[in-house]
């Protein structure tokens, strides 16, 4: 199966924006603008590997954080909103084969 095409229906898939949620513990973190492949049929999004793995890595962080924050100060949970830069192209670093 080719890369551009869709593990669930084997449809093409193309490059969008989206937005991309995590929750931890009551913790939301919503990242905005993430290029990601999409469906262009049944819709299924797909965050390549290493994009994937640096947005994991992001939000555990952001996760960390929080716990230390919320340990001290005991404040209740923040909601967290990171929105990426608006770029009409999909960055080479994505096009290129890891």
């Amino acid at each position: 199966m080719s890369e551009k095409n869709c593990p669930v229906c084997q449809s093409r898939m193309v490059w969008e924006r989206r937005t991309v949620r995590y929750e931890r513990e009551g913790v939301p973190i919503t990242l905005k603008n993430v290029w990601l492949r999409v469906c262009s049929e049944c819709g299924h999004e797909l965050v390549p590997g290493p994009v994937a793995i640096q947005l994991l890595n992001l939000a555990d962080q952001l996760f960390r954080s929080v716990q230390q924050l919320q340990a001290v100060t005991h404040l209740p949970p923040p909601q967290i909103l990171l929105s990426f830069p608006e770029t009409d192209t999909v960055p080479d670093a994505l096009l290129s084969p890891a």
